[in-house]
């Protein structure tokens, strides 16, 4: 049972993930040479992120101890296609976010790393505190995900400006 309720907790951070890499992904396919026909661009989309999904949340369901490994290998791929979208994608440079929201979001990752891996090895752990590590881990991750998503909204919703952005 403890086991299944981590998968889930894993298999919820491989979703949030892997979906702005594969937006990144997409959008160098749509504005690109590597455009494929006989599928929009939504559907291949979900498809690649099911297909994802499943094949993650199976590997970590089959070898436990790969669940960091996978998250970390995805947040790294996530980090490489959106750099990768914003040199060769021209529109990305018309109307770009504020990379720093991009680094404020990795920054707040790392962060929660660094809290989340001092509580679980027990160097700053104190079970009987108000204060957790694994509690401020996903609060710093809730911060991180706002910031990812502020950062790729106006490529998103080009049509519904976020205030911070230069226009």
């Amino acid at each position: 049972m403890f086991f299944s309720l981590q998968w889930l907790d894993n298999a919820g951070m491989y979703l949030v993930v892997s979906s702005p890499m594969l937006f990144s992904r997409a959008n160098i396919r749509l504005f690109t040479d590597e455009a494929e026909s006989g599928m929009s661009a939504s559907t291949r989309y979900l498809l690649e992120w099911f297909a994802l999904n499943s094949c993650t949340g199976a590997a970590a369901w089959i070898f436990p101890p790969s669940r960091r490994y996978i998250f970390l290998a995805l947040i790294f791929c996530t980090i490489a296609y959106e750099m990768h979208a914003r040199r060769k994608l021209p529109s990305r440079k018309k109307r770009q976010p504020r990379v720093s929201l991009l680094v404020k979001a990795i920054a707040a990752f790392v962060l929660a790393t660094i809290v989340w891996t001092l509580d679980i090895k027990h160097i700053v752990c104190s079970p009987k505190s108000i204060f957790q590590g694994h509690s401020l881990w996903h609060c710093l991750n809730g911060v991180s995900c706002f910031l990812a998503y502020s950062y790729f909204h106006p490529f998103a919703y080009p049509s519904l400006p976020l205030r911070h952005y230069k226009k």
